[in-house]
C-alpha cells in the first residue's frame, strides 16, 4: 500500500511540471527516490545538433549540469552514442542498450559519476519527443549496490507515460506563454474565471479568478492538469458538453457549447459555467490552439464597478464622475450626499446632468452603460478599486 501511495504521489508531482520549470527538479527527485536510485536527470537532446539540455536533475550538482549541457556531451558520455537502442516507452539497464562495456567504463562522464557521486549503474528511457527535441529519463544507482532489479525497472516504466504526457503539456504551455505571454498576464486581471482545456480535456490555462473561485466555492478543483467538478452528475454533464464542443472543433458537430449551474459546496449559492469551443488555425506556423474555453461566473462575487470608461466617453466632470460611481455601485442619493458633504438636491442635480450627457433615463440604465463601457477587468487606477 505504501509503495502504491508513493507511486501516486510521484505521478502527481510529474503532472505539476507543465508551466512550472522548477517542477522538473521535483519530478526527477521523487522519481529517483521511488526507483531506488542515487541520482537522476530528465534530459532533452536536439535531434540535429545533439545539444543537450537538462530540464530537471537530482543528486547532481549545478556544476555537473553546466558541464554536461551543450554540444560536447556526446563526446563525454558514451550512453549518448547508443540512444538509438532505446525504444520509446521502454526502460533499459545500462548494458541492455550500451553494447561496449569497456567503452562505458572508460567514458569520461561515467568515470566522473563514479568519482564524484559513487554512481555507476543506470536505467534509461526515451520518454518523449517533438519536432526538435528528444527527451530521455535516466536514473543512476550506487556502484556498491549493483545493477537495478527487474522490479526497479518496472517501477520506472510505470512513470514513463506520465512523463511523456507532462512533457507534451509543458511544450504546449510554453508555446502559449511565448506567443501570448502578455495576453496571459491580462487574463489574471480578468474578474471572470477562465479555464482553457485542450481537445483531450487537459488543463492548459486557468486564470487567477478561476483558481480563487474554485478555492472559495469548493465546486471544482484544478489539479493534475485537470478541471474537475465535485458533483458527479454535473461532471457527466460537463463531459457531455466538452465532447460536443470537441466534435465541433473536429468538424464532426455544430455545437457552440452550453451552460450549466453548479452548486457551491461552501454555501448555498451557485456558479454559472459556460463552455465554448476554441479553434485557432490562423497561426502562421500551423501550431493552432484547439480545445474549449470554460467561463466561470460567481453571481455572489461583488466587484466595485469602474466608471472610468463612462466618464471618458461622455466627458463627465469630476463631481459627476464621483456621483456616477456611487450610484452604479448601489448607494442611495442620501448616502452619497452625506459622504460628499453635499445636499441631496445638489447630488440629484449632478445625477440629472449625468443622465442628460449619457442618455440614460434611470439608474438601472446607467449601470448597464457602465458595464458596457468597462470590461470586468481588475482596475489598476490609483483612485479605482
Amino acid at each position: 500500500m505504501d509503495n502504491i501511495k508513493a507511486l501516486l504521489n510521484t505521478i502527481s508531482t510529474v503532472y505539476a511540471v507543465p508551466g512550472n520549470p522548477e517542477g522538473w527538479i521535483d519530478a526527477v527527485n521523487e522519481s529517483t527516490h521511488l526507483v531506488g536510485g542515487k541520482a537522476g536527470v530528465y534530459l532533452r537532446i536536439n535531434r540535429e545538433t545533439m545539444i543537450t539540455e537538462a530540464s530537471g536533475f537530482a543528486g547532481f550538482t549545478a556544476e555537473d549540469v553546466l558541464a554536461y549541457n551543450g554540444e560536447q556531451a556526446a563526446n563525454k558520455d558514451i550512453r549518448l552514442q547508443y540512444l538509438h537502442n532505446l525504444l520509446p516507452g521502454k526502460v533499459f539497464r545500462e548494458f541492455e542498450f550500451v553494447t561496449d562495456r569497456d567503452a562505458y567504463d572508460n567514458s569520461e562522464w561515467i568515470r566522473h559519476q563514479v568519482a564524484q557521486h559513487e554512481v555507476y549503474w543506470c536505467l534509461s528511457a526515451h520518454a518523449s519527443e517533438d519536432a526538435v527535441w528528444n527527451d530521455y529519463l535516466s536514473i543512476n544507482g550506487l556502484k556498491a549496490r549493483g545493477s537495478f532489479s527487474d522490479q526497479q525497472k518496472s517501477t520506472m516504466e510505470l512513470l514513463l507515460p506520465h512523463f511523456a504526457r507532462a512533457a507534451e503539456l509543458d511544450r504546449i504551455v510554453t508555446r502559449l506563454e511565448h506567443r501570448f505571454g502578455a495576453v496571459l498576464s491580462v487574463l489574471d486581471r480578468f474578474l471572470v474565471g477562465l479555464v482553457v482545456l485542450d481537445v483531450k480535456g487537459r488543463l492548459l490555462i486557468a486564470n487567477r479568478a478561476a483558481r480563487m473561485t474554485g478555492e472559495r466555492s469548493g465546486a471544482y478543483v484544478l489539479d493534475n492538469n485537470q478541471f474537475r467538478l465535485f458533483n458527479v452528475n454535473l461532471r457527466a454533464r460537463l463531459a457531455q458538453l466538452f465532447n460536443q464542443v470537441v466534435a465541433t472543433i473536429r468538424q464532426e458537430g455544430n455545437s457552440d457549447g452550453g451552460r450549466i449551474i453548479v452548486p457551491k459546496r461552501s454555501d448555498s449559492g451557485c456558479l454559472l459555467i459556460e463552455v465554448m469551443p476554441i479553434r485557432d488555425d490562423g497561426i502562421s506556423d500551423r501550431d493552432g490552439v484547439r480545445g474549449c474555453a470554460v467561463f466561470i461566473i460567481d453571481p455572489d462575487e461583488s466587484h466595485i464597478l469602474s466608471t472610468e470608461g463612462l466618464a471618458r466617453i461622455f466627458s463627465l466632470t469630476e463631481a459627476e464622475k464621483a456621483v456616477t460611481k456611487e450610484v452604479v455601485n448601489g448607494n442611495s442619493l442620501k448616502v452619497i450626499a452625506e459622504e460628499r458633504g453635499k445636499s441631496v438636491e445638489t447630488v440629484r442635480t449632478q445625477l440629472k446632468a449625468v443622465f442628460q450627457k449619457t442618455g440614460a433615463s434611470s439608474q438601472v440604465e446607467l449601470v448597464r452603460l457602465a458595464v458596457k463601457a468597462n470590461p470586468p477587468i481588475e482596475s489598476k487606477q490609483p483612485n479605482e478599486r
